[in-house]
């Protein structure tokens, strides 16, 4: 354990996570307040998402409470139909900029899930904020009707 001292009061943080300073997430000068962070565990904190790499070069994400997992990756290439010019089986290298996401266990948010998001997908990398905010949606969705 790190300890920190902050206004007479002991902060103790667990070692694996990295102490940053207020002037480094935009505090005031001469602030003494220091923030703790840990990738997975502030994820899992602000959105309820663990999320560990995955063996496709992506990221496999659990919200442990609805048992909802999913991979977030980039597109592998597939096969395309032959055409005159190419033999049959060609594989085509897919668009550097798109992704791909793969429900694995759609758990108790199959309910309030869009009926797009419970099979795969491929979307452009620049529609990923629009992706992960439906997903937060029917996260949230299935929180209200679950209280």
């Amino acid at each position: 354990m790190h300890r920190y001292l902050h206004s007479r009061a002991l902060i103790q943080a667990p070692s694996q996570q990295t102490v940053i300073s207020p002037q480094a997430v935009g505090g005031a000068q001469g602030s003494h307040a220091l923030v703790p962070v840990a990738d997975n565990q502030a994820m899992v904190h602000l959105l309820g998402l663990r999320g560990v790499p995955s063996a496709e070069q992506g990221y496999v994400y659990t919200h442990p409470e609805s048992g909802y997992v999913f991979e977030l990756r980039d597109a592998s290439p597939h096969s395309c139909d032959s055409s005159d010019d190419e033999a049959p089986g060609d594989v085509i290298a897919p668009e550097p900029e798109e992704l791909e996401y793969r429900p694995l266990h759609l758990g108790s948010v199959s309910q309030v899930l869009p009926y797009y998001l419970c099979d795969l997908v491929r979307f452009d990398k620049h529609q990923r904020q629009k992706v992960v905010g439906r997903i937060l949606d029917a996260l949230g969705k299935w929180r209200a009707s679950s209280a």
